[in-house]
């Protein structure tokens, strides 16, 4: 239903764009109007069309193709609004300041030109920037009576339509170069359909070419199941549980899933949570941190894996030393960046809950909208020391 939402509001701010583009053609040039609305026209609604056609079409290969285009296509939407609302701004302010006609019909050419330099520049530098991968490092001190642990924990890959093989490939290679203790996943390995994964065989190669010496483990996140899926929002369903086709694909990749349950290395203990919003596995209940963590040994460092930034008050009463979480992208584009620190106490990356250490990642892959602006995919390269 969101995505539904978003789609009507972004008609009407084509609507809008279309009704300036028209009338400063008619009023301002001796060109006929009609080409550019014809074109605009052809190129905005067009992407509506793709967009409603990439959620019914049957045909996995042209869901694909359509759907690629359809996340590029609402980025460009996205800030083609953005100047446009800075241009209406502009405008206004023009029409205060400028008195002669010749001087606001000069600045609404110069306005109508911002608008598209913006959308372009904004959109090649958001999914350039979507792609590329950086590496935030983190040193944490405990003392616990443990050996150095080096951690390179990632999130949200939402392998799909947006994230392939070429993206996963640039990952592994570099958490390779890192030649960390263990690797851990945050949970969204998926984006709601295992078939929107390119070529799940050259996928799990990729995979196994992980180098760690603990191996590699993942909580499960909200996306973490089979739903249907437009523009980016999930609609959910009664039955939304991980499929059988996604655990067979982790367990081929060698990715350990830890659901509500642990691993003991060697001073450490790795303990993964399923996402709050969704039961994911048999529908059964999940626990309480008190349930979950009370049987836990204290004296061992405990790292806590859990997708969504909640409850940090109670993990940091329970003996937990290190929250991992994702779930948030860091907002992932402009404005959503700032809007983000709204909704989270801690949205992105460290924080300290009393003798916790908590570090959000903003993740490895995209979700809807095909780019970042304002945020960055990264590998959080975690260096644990003890006494």
């Amino acid at each position: 239903m969101i995505g539904f939402i978003v789609l009507f509001l972004v008609g009407i701010i084509l609507f809008v764009l279309l009704n300036r583009i028209y009338l400063y053609f008619r009023d301002n040039t001796s060109i006929n109007p009609n080409l550019f609305i014809i074109l605009f026209a052809f190129i905005f609604f067009g992407g509506f069309v793709i967009s409603i056609l990439s959620f019914f079409v049957n045909s996995i290969d042209i869901c694909r193709i359509l759907s690629k285009i359809s996340y590029y296509w609402l980025g460009l939407m996205l800030y083609m609004a953005l100047g446009l609302l800075i241009s209406l701004i502009t405008r206004f302010v023009f029409k205060k300041i400028l008195k002669e006609k010749y001087k606001l019909n000069k600045a609404q050419r110069y306005t109508f030109i911002f608008v598209i330099i913006f959308t372009l520049l904004m959109n090649t530098y958001g999914i350039y920037n979507g792609h590329t991968i950086h590496i935030t490092k983190y040193q944490l001190i405990t003392d616990k009576s443990v050996d150095n642990l080096h951690i390179a924990f990632i999130s949200d890959l939402h392998l799909g339509y947006n994230v392939g093989l070429s993206e996963v490939d640039d990952m592994v290679n570099k958490l390779n170069e890192l030649n960390p203790d263990i690797v851990l996943i945050g949970g969204d390995i998926f984006d709601n359909e295992y078939l929107a994964i390119e070529k799940p065989e050259e996928m799990i190669k990729l995979f196994n070419n992980i180098h760690s010496k603990y191996g590699v483990y993942t909580c499960l996140g909200n996306h973490d199941v089979e739903e249907n899926i437009f523009l980016g929002f999930t609609f959910h369903g009664k039955n939304s549980i991980i499929s059988d086709e996604m655990l067979n694909f982790l367990n081929k990749c060698n990715i350990k899933l830890l659901y509500e349950d642990y691993v003991c290395l060697d001073n450490y203990i790795i303990y993964g949570r399923p996402d709050y919003e969704r039961v994911n596995l048999q529908n059964n209940s999940i626990k309480s941190i008190d349930d979950t963590l009370e049987d836990i040994d204290n004296t061992k460092y405990l790292i806590v894996l859990d997708h969504e930034p909640r409850f940090m008050d109670e993990y940091a009463n329970n003996g937990v030393d290190l929250l991992l979480n994702g779930h948030t992208h860091n907002g992932q584009i402009w404005p959503g960046t700032l809007t983000i620190k709204l909704f989270w106490d801690n949205s992105y990356g460290y924080k300290k809950y009393n003798q916790m250490d908590n570090i959000v990642s903003s993740g490895i892959g995209l979700y809807g909208v095909n780019m970042r602006i304002g945020s960055f995919a990264e590998i959080c390269d975690i260096y644990v020391n003890g006494n």
